[in-house]
């Protein structure tokens, strides 16, 4: 018995060794946008932090685009720029953000795209809302590495 259960132990380890191999591996799952192979949305995703609040950085990052807490929290680059919309537009430390209002009515995903920016970066949460002001502000200064196009928001009620 003990001829037996010992090459199963040792298959066991290996087996456990294997499956802590890969998850500490974490892979990337947002997926790069149209415009994400521009240099700028390369030099973006360099400077994008390693961690957001405690989430470490998936590897590896794609082109423009980076994910972090194996795609918990998902950067993009090189998406449309936004035209005047009347979607919610907030302002967190000097970039301004657009919410997308189709997802309000989901509790765990938020997804916010920058205005005014030159490449255009959309910023997906899947998670509680009140965390997503967090990641804006850890995320700041990677996504003013877009050079500014517009100085704020601009609602439709503002053009009209």
């Amino acid at each position: 018995m003990r001829r037996v259960l010992t090459p199963l132990a040792g298959l066991l380890l290996c087996a456990c060794a294997a499956t802590s191999a890969l998850a500490g591996a974490r892979q990337a799952t947002a997926t790069p946008a149209p415009g994400g192979r521009s240099a700028a949305c390369a030099g973006l995703v360099a400077q994008a932090p390693a961690s957001l609040l405690g989430r470490p950085r998936d590897a590896p990052p794609r082109a423009g685009a980076v994910s972090w807490g194996s795609g918990r929290a998902e950067l993009r680059c090189g998406v449309e720029e936004l035209s005047p919309t009347a979607d919610p537009c907030i302002e967190v430390d000097g970039v301004d953000w657009v919410l997308d209002e189709h997802l309000l009515n989901t509790d765990s995903t938020a997804r916010l795209t920058t205005y005014g920016r030159r490449p255009a970066s959309e910023f997906t949460y899947h998670g509680p809302r009140e965390e997503v002001a967090g990641y804006l502000v850890s995320l700041r200064d990677a996504v003013r590495a877009a050079p500014r196009t517009e100085h704020k928001c601009v609602s439709l009620s503002e053009v009209g």
